[in-house]
């Protein structure tokens, strides 16, 4: 355990130093500030905008970040032979991939807790209730899953391939319901079998897509919260337990 907390701290490290970083932080920061500016436009609407843009943009800073960093991280190790070098000490291919994935787990945590801090405070803290902290959980969640695939693909794929595949499968989740709407009128109000089957193979992000200041309002219900974490962490678990299948198969050179 201690091996893969300083691997994981010293993978921070790394990724915090990375350009991608800062302008990813920026990014955020003028997004969030656009939602502030825009809900100043609107006295009546102020708290709705603000919550709705920003929340928003927090998620698509965090996928950026999530899918460019996961995708690269290994594949860098790999290319530079950084990873043949600390594999000859006493230490095992499971707990070095352990040890880079919670490194930018740390990453995402601490990055979606800054940006949601900040669009707390821009909310002069209308925001500061329990409804709040679900809804980043579950974009955090949902970043941490993204990530975690990039994080797979990125030992079989190039990094931009990669992030592909990740971007895809989180536009494609959230797209679940138009296309079984569209589907149904093209078959004559029946689901085809095999779009059944494959809705059952990817995450349903748009089940649990909460960004909305109705749910600050009037609250998630406890029993989708935890169907949210058990999916979600279900996923993770799923996706993590593949990278290490095949990452000790690999041949690293």
């Amino acid at each position: 355990m201690k091996k893969v907390w300083t691997l994981a701290v010293t993978t921070f490290q790394e990724l915090i130093r990375e350009k991608f970083f800062v302008v990813g932080l920026v990014m955020a920061f003028l997004l969030v500030a656009l939602s502030y500016l825009l809900g100043s436009l609107s006295f009546y609407e102020q708290t709705r905008i603000l919550f709705n843009i920003g929340t928003m943009g927090i998620e698509l800073v965090l996928i950026g970040l999530a899918l460019f960093s996961g995708s690269v991280l290994i594949h860098k190790e790999i290319e530079l032979r950084t990873c043949q070098i600390i594999l000859t000490r006493p230490l095992s291919r499971t707990i070095f991939l352990l040890g880079k994935w919670t490194g930018l787990l740390i990453f995402i945590f601490l990055t979606t807790l800054l940006l949601g801090l900040v669009l707390l405070l821009l909310s002069f803290e209308q925001f500061s209730n329990l409804n709040y902290l679900f809804v980043l959980e579950q974009i955090f969640l949902k970043v941490v899953l993204l990530m975690s695939l990039a994080f797979f693909m990125g030992l079989v794929l190039r990094p931009v391939l990669a992030s592909l595949v990740g971007l895809s499968l989180y536009l494609l989740s959230h797209s679940v319901q138009d296309i079984q709407f569209f589907l149904k009128r093209a078959h004559g109000g029946q689901i085809p079998d095999w779009f059944l089957i494959a809705q059952k193979l990817i995450p349903r992000f748009d089940q649990f897509n909460w960004k909305s200041f109705y749910f600050i309002e009037k609250g998630i219900p406890s029993e989708s919260f935890a169907m949210m974490n058990f999916h979600y962490l279900s996923w993770i678990f799923l996706i993590l337990s593949a990278c290490l299948l095949v990452w000790r198969k690999k041949d690293i050179g």
